[in-house]
């Protein structure tokens, strides 16, 4: 198993990217307690990158704070380059604001495949379920 630890220090504060907002626009589509609140604080995010995955932290500057049932009020997957399951999960913090946007390979291997590079139909809804 590899270790990849994460970065030396956290990337500057920048807009999400059009690929980093369809995914989280795809997530937060889902049916789950809070979703419409979530879908508020999107346009107001800035983000920056906290590990070699991908992993976002998500900082909210406006919007509404919302209620949800857990911390991770969604979850998605996808098929890396080799097959193995790389995980998207959305975390929200207590004060009902859009945390982070977590990534990582079940094996805690390198990712093959980038997110930023994987089409949102390939991400498969985990949580909640159907």
């Amino acid at each position: 198993m590899t270790y990849l630890p994460a970065l030396e220090s956290a990337d500057p504060w920048r807009e999400a990217t059009e690929a980093e907002q369809a995914v989280l626009a795809h997530l937060l589509d889902a049916d789950f307690v809070g979703a419409a609140g979530l879908r508020t604080q999107v346009p107001a995010l800035t983000c920056r990158t906290i590990d070699n995955d991908g992993s976002l932290e998500l900082r909210v500057t406006g919007g509404e704070p919302t209620r949800v049932l857990y911390r991770v009020p969604v979850e998605a997957e996808y098929a890396d380059q080799d097959g193995v399951t790389v995980h998207v999960l959305v975390h929200v913090a207590d004060g009902g604001l859009l945390a982070e946007l977590e990534v990582y390979r079940d094996d805690s291997g390198a990712i093959l495949r980038r997110l930023s590079n994987t089409p949102v139909s390939a991400l498969a809804l985990l949580w909640p379920g159907p």
